[in-house]
Protein backbone atom coordinates (compact mmCIF):
# COMPACT_ATOMS: atom_id res chain seq x y z
CA UNK A 1 0.00 0.00 0.00
CA UNK A 2 2.88 2.44 1.18
CA UNK A 3 4.47 1.83 -2.16
CA UNK A 4 1.52 2.31 -4.48
CA UNK A 5 0.80 6.23 -2.47
CA UNK A 6 4.49 6.50 -3.37
CA UNK A 7 4.47 5.82 -6.93
CA UNK A 8 1.00 8.10 -7.06
CA UNK A 9 2.94 11.05 -5.69
CA UNK A 10 5.82 10.54 -7.68
CA UNK A 11 3.70 10.51 -10.62
CA UNK A 12 2.42 13.46 -9.98
CA UNK A 13 5.43 15.28 -9.11
CA UNK A 14 6.31 14.60 -12.85
CA UNK A 15 3.54 16.03 -14.12
CA UNK A 16 3.50 19.56 -12.03
CA UNK A 17 6.89 19.64 -13.60
CA UNK A 18 5.88 19.25 -16.98
CA UNK A 19 3.84 22.11 -16.69
CA UNK A 20 5.91 24.31 -15.91
CA UNK A 21 8.46 23.47 -18.40
CA UNK A 22 7.05 26.52 -21.05
CA UNK A 23 6.41 24.44 -24.64
CA UNK A 24 8.04 26.28 -27.56
CA UNK A 25 4.49 27.81 -29.19
CA UNK A 26 4.40 26.92 -32.99
CA UNK A 27 4.43 29.28 -35.53
CA UNK A 28 0.97 29.85 -37.43
CA UNK A 29 2.16 30.06 -40.94
CA UNK A 30 -1.18 30.48 -43.77
CA UNK A 31 0.37 28.84 -46.96
CA UNK A 32 -1.40 28.43 -49.79
CA UNK A 33 -1.39 24.91 -51.52
CA UNK A 34 -3.28 23.04 -54.21
CA UNK A 35 -5.44 20.74 -53.32
CA UNK A 36 -7.74 18.14 -54.71
CA UNK A 37 -11.63 19.40 -53.85
CA UNK A 38 -14.02 17.46 -55.54
CA UNK A 39 -17.17 19.41 -57.20
CA UNK A 40 -20.60 18.02 -57.95
CA UNK A 41 -21.46 16.59 -60.94
CA UNK A 42 -17.91 16.77 -62.38
CA UNK A 43 -14.69 15.03 -62.04
CA UNK A 44 -12.68 16.18 -59.42
CA UNK A 45 -10.09 19.05 -60.30
CA UNK A 46 -8.01 20.73 -57.97
CA UNK A 47 -8.61 23.90 -56.48
CA UNK A 48 -5.81 26.66 -54.63
CA UNK A 49 -7.21 27.32 -51.33
CA UNK A 50 -6.09 28.55 -48.21
CA UNK A 51 -4.54 26.00 -45.88
CA UNK A 52 -3.42 26.81 -42.35
CA UNK A 53 -0.42 24.77 -41.30
CA UNK A 54 1.24 24.67 -38.05
CA UNK A 55 5.20 24.93 -39.31
CA UNK A 56 8.71 25.79 -37.54
CA UNK A 57 10.29 28.97 -38.91
CA UNK A 58 14.27 28.50 -39.72
CA UNK A 59 15.81 31.68 -39.16
CA UNK A 60 17.89 33.24 -41.67
CA UNK A 61 21.94 33.32 -41.53
CA UNK A 62 23.51 36.38 -41.29
CA UNK A 63 26.33 36.57 -44.33
CA UNK A 64 29.50 38.11 -43.72
CA UNK A 65 29.84 40.91 -45.62
CA UNK A 66 32.28 40.73 -48.94
CA UNK A 67 34.75 43.51 -49.55
CA UNK A 68 34.88 44.88 -53.01
CA UNK A 69 37.95 44.38 -55.16
CA UNK A 70 39.55 47.61 -56.63
CA UNK A 71 38.11 47.59 -60.01
CA UNK A 72 41.13 46.79 -62.72
CA UNK A 73 38.96 47.58 -65.61
CA UNK A 74 40.30 50.80 -66.69
CA UNK A 75 43.65 49.18 -66.94
CA UNK A 76 45.20 47.57 -69.85
CA UNK A 77 48.45 46.34 -70.73
CA UNK A 78 48.79 47.21 -73.85
CA UNK A 79 52.11 45.70 -75.49
CA UNK A 80 55.45 44.49 -75.18
CA UNK A 81 54.48 41.90 -72.14
CA UNK A 82 58.08 40.89 -71.23
CA UNK A 83 60.03 44.26 -71.99
CA UNK A 84 61.68 47.05 -69.60
CA UNK A 85 60.89 50.00 -70.92
CA UNK A 86 63.53 52.63 -70.28
CA UNK A 87 61.76 55.40 -71.90
CA UNK A 88 58.09 56.51 -73.69
CA UNK A 89 57.08 59.48 -75.41
CA UNK A 90 53.35 60.21 -76.78
CA UNK A 91 52.79 62.45 -79.39
CA UNK A 92 49.66 63.73 -81.34
CA UNK A 93 47.78 61.33 -83.38
CA UNK A 94 48.07 58.52 -80.86
CA UNK A 95 51.21 57.83 -81.79
CA UNK A 96 54.00 56.20 -79.17
CA UNK A 97 57.16 55.73 -79.14
CA UNK A 98 59.12 53.26 -76.64
CA UNK A 99 62.84 52.31 -75.62
CA UNK A 100 63.29 49.03 -74.17
CA UNK A 101 66.60 47.80 -72.15
CA UNK A 102 68.12 44.70 -71.32
CA UNK A 103 66.31 42.24 -74.08
CA UNK A 104 68.20 43.60 -77.27
CA UNK A 105 64.68 44.64 -78.67
CA UNK A 106 65.17 48.40 -79.16
CA UNK A 107 62.95 50.95 -80.65
CA UNK A 108 58.83 49.76 -80.45
CA UNK A 109 55.86 52.38 -82.54
CA UNK A 110 52.62 52.40 -82.37
CA UNK A 111 50.54 54.36 -84.37
CA UNK A 112 46.89 53.78 -82.96
CA UNK A 113 47.31 54.37 -79.28
CA UNK A 114 49.09 51.20 -78.42
CA UNK A 115 47.11 48.67 -79.63
CA UNK A 116 49.68 46.97 -81.93
CA UNK A 117 53.38 48.08 -82.41
CA UNK A 118 56.14 47.48 -84.90
CA UNK A 119 59.79 47.43 -83.76
CA UNK A 120 61.71 50.58 -85.59
CA UNK A 121 65.46 49.07 -85.54
CA UNK A 122 66.45 49.91 -88.89
CA UNK A 123 69.93 50.92 -88.83
CA UNK A 124 70.04 51.34 -85.35
CA UNK A 125 73.67 49.89 -84.29
CA UNK A 126 72.67 48.79 -80.70
CA UNK A 127 69.24 47.72 -79.08
CA UNK A 128 70.18 48.66 -75.60
CA UNK A 129 68.43 52.15 -75.62
CA UNK A 130 68.62 54.08 -72.45
CA UNK A 131 66.30 57.14 -73.43
CA UNK A 132 64.80 58.39 -76.48
CA UNK A 133 63.43 61.66 -77.31
CA UNK A 134 60.77 62.94 -79.89
CA UNK A 135 60.82 66.86 -81.38
CA UNK A 136 57.22 68.25 -80.19
CA UNK A 137 56.65 69.93 -83.33
CA UNK A 138 58.33 67.51 -85.93
CA UNK A 139 57.34 64.13 -84.06
CA UNK A 140 59.50 62.05 -86.95
CA UNK A 141 62.15 63.98 -85.44
CA UNK A 142 63.57 61.18 -83.21
CA UNK A 143 66.64 60.27 -81.04
CA UNK A 144 67.50 57.48 -79.88
CA UNK A 145 70.65 57.19 -76.99
CA UNK A 146 72.32 53.73 -76.25
CA UNK A 147 76.27 53.43 -76.17
CA UNK A 148 76.59 56.10 -78.98
CA UNK A 149 73.74 58.51 -80.16
CA UNK A 150 71.42 58.08 -83.42
CA UNK A 151 68.79 60.19 -85.22
CA UNK A 152 66.32 59.21 -87.43
CA UNK A 153 64.65 61.70 -89.22
CA UNK A 154 61.46 59.43 -90.70
CA UNK A 155 59.78 58.04 -88.10
CA UNK A 156 62.29 55.77 -86.63
CA UNK A 157 62.16 54.15 -90.43
CA UNK A 158 65.73 54.23 -90.56
CA UNK A 159 68.44 55.86 -87.97
CA UNK A 160 71.46 57.61 -89.03
CA UNK A 161 74.85 57.22 -86.52
CA UNK A 162 75.27 60.46 -84.51
CA UNK A 163 77.89 60.35 -82.41
CA UNK A 164 79.58 57.52 -80.42
CA UNK A 165 80.99 57.14 -77.39
CA UNK A 166 82.96 54.24 -75.53
CA UNK A 167 81.51 50.74 -75.64
CA UNK A 168 79.26 50.06 -72.85
CA UNK A 169 78.58 53.76 -71.53
CA UNK A 170 75.10 54.86 -70.80
CA UNK A 171 73.94 58.23 -72.67
CA UNK A 172 70.82 60.10 -72.59
CA UNK A 173 69.46 62.58 -75.19
CA UNK A 174 67.16 65.50 -74.92
CA UNK A 175 65.63 68.02 -77.75
CA UNK A 176 66.65 71.97 -77.30
CA UNK A 177 64.34 73.12 -79.99
CA UNK A 178 61.00 72.41 -80.81
CA UNK A 179 61.87 71.36 -84.14
CA UNK A 180 64.75 69.20 -83.19
CA UNK A 181 67.19 70.83 -84.59
CA UNK A 182 69.13 71.56 -81.69
CA UNK A 183 69.59 68.86 -79.51
CA UNK A 184 72.33 67.50 -76.45
CA UNK A 185 74.12 64.24 -75.22
CA UNK A 186 75.95 63.28 -72.82
CA UNK A 187 77.52 60.49 -70.55
CA UNK A 188 79.05 61.97 -67.47
CA UNK A 189 82.18 63.78 -68.52
CA UNK A 190 81.64 65.13 -71.96
CA UNK A 191 78.57 66.71 -73.26
CA UNK A 192 77.71 67.38 -76.99
CA UNK A 193 75.22 69.13 -78.92
CA UNK A 194 73.48 69.13 -82.55
CA UNK A 195 72.29 72.57 -84.22
CA UNK A 196 71.51 71.00 -87.18
CA UNK A 197 69.43 67.67 -86.66
CA UNK A 198 72.02 65.14 -85.82
CA UNK A 199 74.21 65.83 -88.54
CA UNK A 200 77.08 66.96 -86.69
CA UNK A 201 77.54 66.82 -83.25
CA UNK A 202 80.54 69.57 -81.40
CA UNK A 203 81.64 69.52 -77.84
CA UNK A 204 80.68 72.06 -75.25
CA UNK A 205 83.40 72.84 -73.19
CA UNK A 206 81.47 72.46 -69.50
CA UNK A 207 82.47 74.86 -67.33
CA UNK A 208 81.86 74.43 -63.31
CA UNK A 209 80.84 71.06 -63.33
CA UNK A 210 84.14 69.31 -62.40
CA UNK A 211 84.58 71.77 -59.47
CA UNK A 212 81.51 70.15 -58.28
CA UNK A 213 82.93 66.68 -58.50
CA UNK A 214 79.53 65.35 -60.70
CA UNK A 215 81.57 62.54 -62.88
CA UNK A 216 77.99 60.38 -63.03
CA UNK A 217 75.66 63.26 -63.94
CA UNK A 218 75.16 62.20 -67.13
CA UNK A 219 71.02 62.42 -67.64
CA UNK A 220 69.03 65.98 -69.04
CA UNK A 221 66.38 67.73 -68.55
CA UNK A 222 65.96 70.38 -71.56
CA UNK A 223 62.88 73.06 -70.26
CA UNK A 224 62.31 75.07 -73.95
CA UNK A 225 59.54 77.00 -72.60
CA UNK A 226 62.37 78.66 -70.04
CA UNK A 227 65.70 77.97 -72.27
CA UNK A 228 67.25 75.70 -69.21
CA UNK A 229 69.07 72.83 -68.95
CA UNK A 230 69.57 70.91 -66.42
CA UNK A 231 72.17 68.29 -65.51
CA UNK A 232 71.25 65.78 -62.75
CA UNK A 233 72.45 62.57 -61.05
CA UNK A 234 74.48 61.07 -58.37
CA UNK A 235 75.71 64.13 -57.60
CA UNK A 236 72.51 66.24 -57.31
CA UNK A 237 71.78 68.92 -59.94
CA UNK A 238 73.20 71.60 -62.04
CA UNK A 239 71.53 73.97 -64.22
CA UNK A 240 72.39 75.98 -67.37
CA UNK A 241 70.71 79.33 -69.04
CA UNK A 242 73.30 79.64 -71.57
CA UNK A 243 72.77 76.23 -73.21
CA UNK A 244 75.21 74.21 -71.46
CA UNK A 245 78.49 76.48 -71.30
CA UNK A 246 78.25 77.46 -67.63
CA UNK A 247 76.94 75.45 -64.98
CA UNK A 248 75.61 76.02 -61.17
CA UNK A 249 74.70 73.69 -58.46
CA UNK A 250 71.09 73.74 -56.98
CA UNK A 251 71.22 74.38 -53.72
CA UNK A 252 69.65 71.60 -50.89
CA UNK A 253 69.96 68.82 -53.94
CA UNK A 254 73.87 68.41 -52.81
CA UNK A 255 76.10 65.74 -53.47
CA UNK A 256 74.47 63.23 -51.30
CA UNK A 257 71.43 63.29 -53.11
CA UNK A 258 71.37 60.68 -56.01
CA UNK A 259 68.55 62.32 -58.53
CA UNK A 260 66.47 59.93 -60.58
CA UNK A 261 64.37 61.98 -62.48
CA UNK A 262 63.41 65.61 -63.23
CA UNK A 263 60.51 67.69 -64.00
CA UNK A 264 59.76 71.16 -65.17
CA UNK A 265 56.49 73.04 -65.38
CA UNK A 266 56.47 74.38 -69.03
CA UNK A 267 54.00 77.09 -68.10
CA UNK A 268 55.92 78.14 -64.82
CA UNK A 269 59.96 77.13 -65.78
CA UNK A 270 60.86 78.37 -62.18
CA UNK A 271 58.93 75.22 -60.93
CA UNK A 272 60.82 71.90 -61.07
CA UNK A 273 60.50 68.80 -59.46
CA UNK A 274 63.22 66.11 -58.51
CA UNK A 275 62.96 62.60 -58.13
CA UNK A 276 65.63 61.03 -55.84
CA UNK A 277 66.76 57.21 -55.09
CA UNK A 278 66.34 56.82 -51.74
CA UNK A 279 64.80 60.38 -50.33
CA UNK A 280 61.52 60.78 -52.25
CA UNK A 281 60.35 63.93 -54.26
CA UNK A 282 61.41 67.65 -53.97
CA UNK A 283 60.05 71.26 -55.15
CA UNK A 284 61.37 74.17 -56.20
CA UNK A 285 59.60 77.62 -56.95
CA UNK A 286 62.57 79.29 -57.65
CA UNK A 287 64.40 77.44 -60.54
CA UNK A 288 66.22 75.77 -58.41
CA UNK A 289 67.74 77.86 -56.00
CA UNK A 290 65.99 76.53 -53.46
CA UNK A 291 64.41 73.26 -52.59
CA UNK A 292 61.83 71.66 -50.33
CA UNK A 293 60.58 67.64 -49.46
CA UNK A 294 56.86 67.08 -50.90
CA UNK A 295 56.44 63.24 -49.71
CA UNK A 296 53.08 64.08 -47.29
CA UNK A 297 51.12 61.52 -47.46
CA UNK A 298 53.64 59.41 -49.75
CA UNK A 299 55.06 55.82 -48.32
CA UNK A 300 57.19 56.00 -45.40
CA UNK A 301 57.35 60.11 -45.80
CA UNK A 302 59.60 59.47 -48.79
CA UNK A 303 62.41 57.64 -46.40
CA UNK A 304 64.03 55.24 -48.15
CA UNK A 305 61.35 55.95 -51.37
CA UNK A 306 62.85 55.73 -54.94
CA UNK A 307 61.13 57.53 -57.56
CA UNK A 308 62.23 56.44 -61.18
CA UNK A 309 60.02 58.81 -62.92
CA UNK A 310 58.23 61.79 -63.05
CA UNK A 311 55.76 64.10 -65.35
CA UNK A 312 53.68 67.27 -64.98
CA UNK A 313 50.23 66.77 -66.68
CA UNK A 314 50.36 70.50 -69.24
CA UNK A 315 46.80 70.81 -69.08
CA UNK A 316 46.76 71.58 -65.42
CA UNK A 317 50.28 71.55 -63.70
CA UNK A 318 49.33 71.29 -60.28
CA UNK A 319 48.52 67.32 -61.55
CA UNK A 320 51.87 65.52 -61.57
CA UNK A 321 52.19 61.44 -61.84
CA UNK A 322 55.55 59.81 -59.98
CA UNK A 323 56.30 56.44 -60.79
CA UNK A 324 58.15 54.65 -57.93
CA UNK A 325 61.15 51.29 -57.57
CA UNK A 326 58.47 49.55 -55.39
CA UNK A 327 55.77 51.78 -54.61
CA UNK A 328 53.75 51.73 -58.47
CA UNK A 329 52.05 55.00 -59.40
CA UNK A 330 50.93 57.97 -57.11
CA UNK A 331 49.11 61.66 -58.51
CA UNK A 332 48.86 64.81 -56.86
CA UNK A 333 45.94 67.36 -57.86
CA UNK A 334 47.83 70.15 -55.84
CA UNK A 335 51.27 70.59 -56.81
CA UNK A 336 52.66 67.45 -54.28
CA UNK A 337 51.47 69.14 -51.06
CA UNK A 338 49.39 65.40 -51.27
CA UNK A 339 49.59 62.31 -53.09
CA UNK A 340 47.08 59.59 -53.20
CA UNK A 341 47.80 55.64 -55.12
CA UNK A 342 46.51 54.95 -58.35
CA UNK A 343 46.69 50.95 -58.37
CA UNK A 344 48.15 49.11 -61.51
CA UNK A 345 46.94 45.26 -61.41
CA UNK A 346 48.03 42.86 -63.71
CA UNK A 347 47.28 38.51 -63.05
CA UNK A 348 50.24 38.77 -60.89
CA UNK A 349 48.98 41.56 -58.84
CA UNK A 350 49.35 45.29 -58.46
CA UNK A 351 52.19 46.51 -60.83
CA UNK A 352 54.79 48.38 -58.65
CA UNK A 353 58.13 49.26 -60.54
CA UNK A 354 57.34 52.32 -62.86
CA UNK A 355 59.70 53.13 -65.40
CA UNK A 356 58.37 55.90 -67.20
CA UNK A 357 55.07 57.98 -67.57
CA UNK A 358 53.47 59.58 -70.68
CA UNK A 359 50.88 61.71 -71.33
CA UNK A 360 48.21 61.40 -74.10
CA UNK A 361 48.03 64.28 -76.05
CA UNK A 362 45.05 63.49 -77.72
CA UNK A 363 42.62 62.29 -74.59
CA UNK A 364 42.83 63.88 -71.56
CA UNK A 365 43.77 61.71 -68.75
CA UNK A 366 44.56 58.78 -70.41
CA UNK A 367 48.41 57.68 -69.38
CA UNK A 368 50.89 55.50 -70.45
CA UNK A 369 52.89 53.50 -68.55
CA UNK A 370 56.33 51.92 -68.49
CA UNK A 371 57.23 49.03 -65.99
CA UNK A 372 60.26 46.78 -65.65
CA UNK A 373 59.78 43.24 -66.96
CA UNK A 374 55.90 44.03 -67.91
CA UNK A 375 55.56 46.30 -70.70
CA UNK A 376 53.42 49.05 -71.52
CA UNK A 377 50.22 50.34 -69.67
CA UNK A 378 47.04 52.48 -70.21
CA UNK A 379 44.61 54.34 -68.01
CA UNK A 380 41.62 55.78 -69.77
CA UNK A 381 40.39 58.70 -67.58
CA UNK A 382 41.57 60.09 -64.26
Amino acid sequence: MRSRYTLLIGVAIVLVACSIIPTPEPEIVTVRETVPVPIPMTVPVTREVPVTRVVTATPTPTLAPTATPQSPRLWTQIGLPSETISSLVAVAGGTIYVSTLGNHHGVFKSVDAGNTWSAINNGLGDLDVYSIAVAPAKPDVVYAATGSTWQSLDGGATWGPGISWSSGSMTYVVIGAADGSRAYTSTGYRFFETVDTGTSWNEVEVAGVGSFGLLYMSDLYYSIAGNTMYLYGDGGVCKSTDRGRTWWQAAGIGAGYSVATLGADEKDPKTVYVGTRGYGLYKSTNGGGSWSPINNTLPGQGNKLVVNTLTIDPSDSKRIYAGFEEHGLYQSDDGGETWKPIKIWSSQGAERYITAIALSRDAPGQIYLGTKGHGVWKLNGR
